[in-house]
């Protein structure tokens, strides 16, 4: 069969609307002249690799469009759709925010080649009833984890058998819509082939250099995972609850981690590899076992990873130091014991606490997350979290604002509970849409707008910390190192 997998285009003048790849889909300001590769952030659509990669390894024709990786607009992106010619099936990201979007292009595809559609993603997942009642350019949702369900889906397709049995998928059926069974998660994760990278970010153009993320300093800085899932239960967190739910940490065996670095490593050059885990350090065990398969083959390529402060202790980060990592994101959230009860995140301050010392005395790069208007925050408690993150040993802090993506426990309870102030889809981006009955969207907005300036202002009078923060900067490969330095700097300053 001759298959389009595509994450469409999601832009507004100069700004793009970040999905697939991303756990928390929002809109990103980013210049369309700017390439990924000198600094736009752009996460790997693992996903969209991995269903490729299977469908490929059955014999299909793909095709791939990744959008917003190249910030194509609706006109170049239809161009790149009809130089396709005629499709059998389309495979269409969609997002919370973007879903209006997403509905266009899945008409448009569908007229421009011919094809049946089928959407994908937490929102396609959360809605698919819903979505193919009411819209008739969708034939089908593969929901949750779709890699297998796609090739399924493929397969009786092309046979022109019945999709009835098809696990995981959701279709139409006259005038009814039918939702089969869900499909179990896959296990063991080594059964999926490593994703796809020679047809990203477009088949005829592949270039792993467009996605990037900034917390990397070398280049190229190619992305993997080494898990799916999360140990934890936090109500806000939209993959571990919708596309793999049920609390489950399911990992890649460590000599398969290692062959795909390796391969990354020989075949595209990487200089340094970014672990985009759910959280690379759900399992100590796993952590030391890849840790320790590294040294053993005298792998030298450095890495960093998505993590926590709630598993690890200094040994295990001696380890990861030891086998070449250098940067390390975690979660925060909050300085509130309440807060962090609330929301389901084991931590405290304790753990926070060792884990910015250790972090820092074996040399880690480090970036922590904090999210303000969490269930269970009130001014008291923002402003409690963003005393102790101005005063915590870290190299930067990323904060945004609680959004309850549908599919999660915080959406189903602010749903319940009349909680949410607008319930426009495209406002699900990362501004604030939830009123407390104590605390109101415009309260947790002013917190945020100020929290960078309060932490800036208070680690740029630590001279040590300017220093580390400057030869970071310019470790980064390329004139993009100090044009952040300066950037950063004068932000600084102002």
């Amino acid at each position: 069969m001759r298959i389009l997998v595509t994450n469409p285009s999601a832009n507004l003048g100069d700004v793009t609307f970040v999905r697939a790849g991303a756990r928390w889909p929002a809109r990103k300001k980013q210049s369309k002249n700017v390439h990924a590769s000198t600094g736009r952030y752009a996460p790997f659509p693992f996903f969209m690799a991995y269903a490729v990669a299977v469908l490929k390894k059955e014999g299909h024709e793909v095709f791939v469009i990744d959008a917003p990786a190249l910030m194509m607009d609706d006109e170049q992106f239809y161009e790149r759709v009809r130089a396709r010619g005629p499709l059998d099936l389309a495979v269409i990201e969609t997002s919370t925010p973007t879903i209006g979007i997403d509905l266009k292009h899945a008409a448009e595809i569908k007229r421009l080649t011919g094809s049946k559609t089928v959407l994908v993603g937490p929102h396609a997942t959360t809605f698919a009833k819903e979505l193919l009642q009411q819209n008739q350019q969708v034939d089908f949702v593969a929901m949750q984890e779709y890699e297998f369900t796609i090739r399924e889906l493929a397969e009786k397709l092309g046979r022109k058998e019945s999709v009835s049995g098809v696990k995981g998928l959701a279709f139409r059926s006259g005038n009814e819509v039918k939702i089969n069974e869900p499909r179990p998660l896959i296990e063991p994760l080594d059964q999926l082939p490593f994703p796809d990278r020679d047809s990203f970010p477009i088949d005829n153009a592949p270039d792993m250099n467009v996605y990037w993320d900034g917390f990397c300093e070398k280049r190229p800085a190619l992305q993997m995972v080494a898990t799916r899932g999360c140990p934890f239960n936090c109500n806000y967190c939209l993959w571990t609850q919708v596309t793999y739910p049920g609390r489950r940490h399911r990992t890649f065996s460590p000599k398969r981690v290692v062959d795909e670095m390796e391969m990354l490593a020989e075949k595209y050059g990487a200089k340094e590899i970014y672990f985009d885990d759910d959280t690379f350090t759900g399992s100590y065990r796993h952590v030391a076992d890849i840790c320790d398969e590294i040294r053993r083959r005298g792998l030298k390529v450095p890495w960093s990873c998505m993590g926590d402060a709630i598993i690890p202790d200094r040994e295990l980060l001696r380890r990861m130091r030891g086998a070449g990592c250098r940067s390390i994101k975690f979660g925060i959230e909050t300085a509130s014991p309440d807060v962090w009860a609330a929301i389901g995140k084991p931590l405290t301050r304790e753990k926070l606490l060792n884990f910015t010392k250790w972090t820092h005395e074996l040399g880690f790069k480090t970036h922590g997350t904090v999210c303000f208007g969490l269930t269970g925050d009130t001014k008291e408690t923002m402003e409690e979290t963003l005393r102790f993150v101005s005063n915590l040993d870290v190299d930067t802090v990323q904060f945004s604002i609680a959004i309850p993506y549908p599919g999660t426990r915080f959406y189903n309870e602010a749903i319940s509970k009349g909680w949410l102030s607008n319930k426009a889809w495209w406002e699900h981006d990362g501004r604030g849409l939830v009123d407390y009955p104590h605390l109101k969207a415009a309260e947790i907005e002013e917190v945020f707008n100020r929290a960078t300036y309060q932490f800036n202002r208070s680690h740029v009078k630590r001279p040590k910390w300017v220093l580390r923060r400057g030869l970071r900067a310019l470790r980064v490969q390329g004139p993009i190192g100090l044009f952040h330095l300066i950037k950063r700097g004068s932000r600084y300053i102002r």
